[in-house]
């Protein structure tokens, strides 16, 4: 087939999950979109666009669990970052329902607007049985007000930061009957951030707020 005709093809995912991603990205950067998905197995399939033509020449891939995202701020917060959800899911189950999430390749290295990944690399875990939901929507909230204040689009990351700092920090805290420590900001969510580090057991560091805890343990 010459370079004037798009290109198709098949591919079965092997591994595991994890390696799902990256098996797509090498796809995406040699301009494979992925258009279609059967599952089970993860078999994709995807096109390339003629030699020359004025669509992307490269495609970033993610993963997005949807399970608990079913509120339209959330939509439309991954659109504003350039991802485009593929149907249907490659994995579901129980309370889990996992999507491939493609992007053009020029959105690379911009906010990739994943709230449940940032959360869950600084510890988050929810305090007794607070909806997802309802944390996105803090947090999107977050980002939206803090954005207009500073004059610039602060990303998802800051965003979650700032959430857990000023929002989630105080919760655990009133719940433990502590007061806030000075000073009240990130600095403060720096230091339990650390803390959680430290407190590691091989590979697994415990939830922020049980780090919290330990923490209220050695002041009180």
């Amino acid at each position: 087939m010459d370079g004037s005709c798009a290109a198709y093809q098949k591919v079965r995912l092997t591994g595991d999950l994890p390696s799902y991603v990256a098996q797509l990205q090498e796809l995406g950067d040699c301009g494979w979109e992925v258009i279609n998905v059967a599952s089970p197995p993860a078999e994709v399939q995807l096109r390339r666009p003629p030699y020359e033509s004025p669509g992307p020449d490269s495609w970033e891939y993610t993963v997005f669990d949807i399970y608990d995202m079913p509120i339209p701020e959330w939509w439309d917060h991954i659109s504003s970052c350039g991802w485009t959800i593929i149907n249907p899911a490659y994995f579901q189950h129980l309370r889990v329902e996992l999507h491939f999430a493609k992007r053009p390749g020029s959105w690379r290295g911009t906010d990739d607007g994943n709230i449940w990944l940032h959360l869950r690399d600084l510890g988050w875990a929810p305090i007794s049985k607070e909806p997802l939901t309802k944390v996105v929507r803090e947090i999107l909230k977050v980002k939206w007000e803090q954005s207009e204040r500073q004059g610039h689009n602060i990303g998802t990351y800051s965003a979650v930061r700032y959430w857990l700092a000023h929002m989630f920090l105080p919760r655990v805290m009133k719940g433990l009957g502590l007061p806030m420590p000075d000073p009240y900001s990130e600095a403060a969510l720096d230091e339990l951030l650390s803390l959680r580090l430290a407190l590691r057991k091989g590979e697994i560091a415990p939830s922020l707020s049980e780090t919290i805890r330990f923490w209220s343990k050695t002041v009180t």
